[in-house]
């Protein structure tokens, strides 16, 4: 009488396949491999503190800075090769986010890096159709 195999030590129980199952095991993913790097940018610490726990919390490695400026120095000079993803806030001084994102996606090195923009304060966009976004 034939066996089902034991479920190598990677795949957890309930994911190995059955003796009569045709679909392929789920292997799980080591979380260090999930790990994505945000570079979190407000001009203030309180802002910058908690999306940063937000987020370690959600397993990304998080870089947190005061400015715009300080952002684009930082990836300038190499020092935050692998940021994935830019989040940041509109309204900070000297230089807004949207400035940071013209910025970042006038770069042929930094485009690939998506950036989101937040802000506590309502800002009409416009659109290219002419359309107000609240």
């Amino acid at each position: 009488m034939a066996t089902a195999a034991a479920a190598p030590a990677s795949v957890a129980p309930s994911l190995a396949p059955k003796a009569n199952d045709s679909r392929k095991a789920v292997v799980p993913v080591d979380a260090s491999e999930l790990e994505k790097h945000v570079l979190a940018v407000d001009d203030k610490s309180v802002d910058r503190a908690a999306i940063a726990r937000i987020l370690r919390g959600s397993r990304y490695r998080v870089t947190a800075v005061e400015s715009a400026t300080r952002a684009l120095e930082l990836l300038a000079m190499g020092l935050l090769p692998d940021v994935s993803m830019i989040i940041t806030d509109y309204w900070m001084p000297r230089m807004t986010g949207y400035e940071l994102l013209k910025r970042v996606k006038e770069s042929a090195a930094l485009r690939g890096i998506y950036v989101v923009i937040m802000s506590s304060k309502t800002i009409v966009i416009y659109t290219f159709s002419n359309k107000i976004l609240r």
